[in-house]
């Protein structure tokens, strides 16, 4: 009896170590990579199927268009990234905060909040345009109403949407210097 209880015990174990790996190194790559090709494999739950559809296209337009602006004003990748790595989750649930208590106009405000809270050695006012011409309010308020919904639920948690957003960001930046490559620049 107590060799079935030991072997229970270690391949409870043995699962939980192997979910938490693949929660952290696989699960991470693989909605980015979800995000980036627009294509949501049947896999991921309905309930995250509805909230990445409802910002796939705004966000790959966008993240597109901060790789061309940050290319354009000579910040590089690791620039951002660090941005990325240093916000805490202390300063996104206050930006959230924020964001929910302002009555908020237009995108032009979502960023002066969102300036606020972000920390960066570099000027993020570079980004204002691209965030204005890409972002549209319907898009912002969604965004806003899943943060708020995961908050809640925490389908994801902090740590792992700081990497899938690293990911994308790289995935982004690799299509950018392959098609720079290509059409010869």
């Amino acid at each position: 009896m107590k060799k079935v209880i030991v072997s229970f015990i270690i391949v409870v174990s043995l699962l939980s170590v192997g979910s938490y790996y693949f929660y952290q190194i696989y699960f991470t790559d693989f909605i980015a990579q979800a995000f980036v090709s627009n294509s949501l494999p049947g896999v991921v739950p309905k309930r995250i199927q509805t909230r990445m559809k409802a910002i796939s296209v705004p966000l790959n337009k966008g993240t597109e268009a901060l790789i061309q602006k940050m290319h354009a004003s000579d910040i590089s990748i690791d620039h951002i990234l660090s941005v990325v790595d240093n916000t805490t989750e202390e300063q996104a649930y206050e930006l959230l905060d924020e964001l929910n208590s302002t009555k908020l106009k237009n995108t032009n405000d979502v960023f002066d909040v969102t300036k606020k809270h972000i920390d960066a050695d570099f000027n993020l006012e570079i980004f204002r345009k691209p965030f204005q011409e890409h972002f549209k309010m319907t898009q912002v308020r969604k965004v806003l109403y899943l943060a708020n919904q995961n908050r809640k639920t925490h389908d994801v948690d902090f740590v792992a949407a700081k990497e899938i957003i690293k990911k994308i960001l790289l995935e982004k930046e690799k299509e950018y210097t392959k098609r720079r490559i290509v059409n010869g620049e």
